[in-house]
């Protein structure tokens, strides 16, 4: 037989047997991302992601989540496509300025989940992953994941975290130096005009 033919039909074989298999991680996904992690519980919330340290973050915090309840994205964080029809794909576009205000972003996206063959949890399902965002980037595609049989499935919900910057904050040791720095220059400016009268 050509092994043209041949090599259709093992690729045919491997994406069904890998979609009985899928899980949100590794399979379909967003775009760009830097990491992704499959979740651990039936539902994703910011007590999940802080107690099992998502990309080894403790402090995240919850920032918006559009679902097919019919929510719509906070502008002010981000604006969501594809969600809230339950469709198996979309885009979301980070409002201006969020990466000045927020170090670290985070998306999750929740589906009827797909069967993993090594999960750690309560299900054998991933019925969430959380992706880590690409610093500097606004515009992203996601695609969610597939059923037993290849079809693709429709998220639920899609929901943003993020790790606030921190703002660096002057001690006190440090305005005193300043204002002692800032006295000597003014008593040295005296002393200089004293000395031109």
């Amino acid at each position: 037989m050509n092994k043209k033919i041949l090599g259709g039909i093992a690729a045919i074989g491997l994406f069904l047997s890998g979609a009985a298999n899928a899980v949100p991680c590794g399979y379909f996904g967003i775009e760009p991302s830097r990491q992704c992690q499959d979740g651990v519980t039936l539902v994703d919330s910011v007590q999940v992601l802080n107690d099992n340290s998502y990309f080894g973050i403790s402090n995240w915090q919850f920032l918006d989540r559009v679902s097919t309840s019919g929510d719509l994205s906070n502008r002010y964080f981000w604006t969501v496509t594809g969600a809230v029809r339950g469709l198996p794909s979309g885009t979301f576009t980070l409002a201006d300025g969020m990466w000045s205000a927020w170090s670290k972003l985070a998306v999750a996206l929740k589906g009827p989940g797909a069967y993993a063959q090594n999960v750690q949890g309560p299900t054998p399902e991933v019925t969430w992953a959380l992706y880590m965002l690409v610093p500097g980037q606004n515009l992203y595609d996601w695609v969610y994941g597939a059923t037993r049989s290849g079809v693709l499935r429709g998220v639920y919900q899609v929901t943003l975290y993020g790790v606030e910057r921190a703002v660096s904050v002057i001690e006190p040791a440090t305005i005193g130096l300043l204002l002692i720095g800032a006295t000597g220059l003014v008593l040295v400016n005296r002393r200089r005009s004293a000395a031109r009268l």
